[in-house]
């Protein structure tokens, strides 16, 4: 079965005549060019979903492969969702850059299915370096495993949601806090 065939399957029909007009034939087709480019079935379902989602939330957010950044020079604002990008000399499943105030916001997203992952030592392990990895480069990261996407896709998506916006809002707070203090110092000379 084809990508289209498969997002078809995987969201309601009455939600994807909606999607479909909300976000425009071209961008569809720039979406689901890329799906087909994306190997894993849990992947696929899940990049829908946080397009979609992101969508809602902020606009229309940049989809792309690792090779076409350069390429196609996009922008920096906004939100930019990379299927696969290289950090480092890891490729995670999904990097989430959310641009704010001349500011990063970056989510590294895995999604762990069960062919590829276990609970083995080894495994556990691995993925732990990953995430150590890629928090030292200044990602957040967030694992799910192949039943929450499988079982509620938006949940999944919602909690990724949740974290920028939670980091946004730390971000404004950092800022107000300290423009306070600088009238504060600045009222006392």
């Amino acid at each position: 079965m084809n990508v289209i065939g498969k997002i078809h399957e995987q969201w309601d029909h009455n939600l994807w005549p909606r999607i479909r007009d909300g976000i425009g034939e071209s961008a569809l087709a720039r979406v689901i060019q890329i799906l087909a480019r994306i190997n894993s079935p849990i992947e696929q379902h899940f990049a829908a979903a946080l397009y979609f989602s992101q969508h809602d939330l902020f606009h229309e957010p940049i989809f792309w492969m690792p090779a076409e950044r350069r390429v196609f020079g996009l922008r920096g604002f906004g939100t930019e969702i990379c299927a696969q990008p290289v950090i480092g000399h890891l490729r995670p499943d999904f990097g989430i850059i959310r641009h704010f105030d001349n500011e990063q916001i970056k989510v590294v997203v895995e999604c762990d299915g069960s062919e590829f992952h276990s609970t083995s030592d080894a495994h556990v392990r691995r993925d732990n370096e990953r995430d150590s990895f890629f928090q030292s480069k200044g990602w957040k990261v967030r694992r799910f495993t192949g039943s929450q996407i499988n079982g509620s896709v938006s949940s999944c998506t919602n909690e990724v949601s949740a974290m920028i916006e939670r980091q946004c809002g730390a971000m404004q707070q950092a800022r107000l806090a300290t423009r306070d203090l600088v009238r504060k110092v600045g009222g006392l000379r």
